[in-house]
């Protein structure tokens, strides 16, 4: 039987793999890599996350974001819960 994080590392691999096929520009971060690119802590992240104020995706359980997404977030030109109040 494999451990909760090797099923969650395989499908990272697997993810990283499929974006950069679709789009070799684009790169696919986990929380603390995401934070780290945000200059923030990832329990702030992650709040943000909980609260739909950042772009992000969750499979199997885990937040996952595309730089261009968090780039474009950070531009002011996506749309956040926030915007829609």
């Amino acid at each position: 039987m494999y451990k909760e994080s090797t099923i969650n590392s395989i499908i990272l691999n697997y993810t990283r793999l499929t974006a950069t096929n679709i789009n070799k520009m684009d790169v696919l971060m986990n929380v603390n890599e995401a934070a780290r690119y945000l200059k923030i802590a990832p329990g702030t992240l992650k709040n943000k996350c909980y609260k739909n104020e950042v772009p992000h995706h969750k499979p199997a359980g885990q937040f996952y974001f595309y730089k261009s997404e968090l780039d474009a977030w950070i531009r002011g030109e996506t749309e956040t819960k926030e915007d829609k109040e």
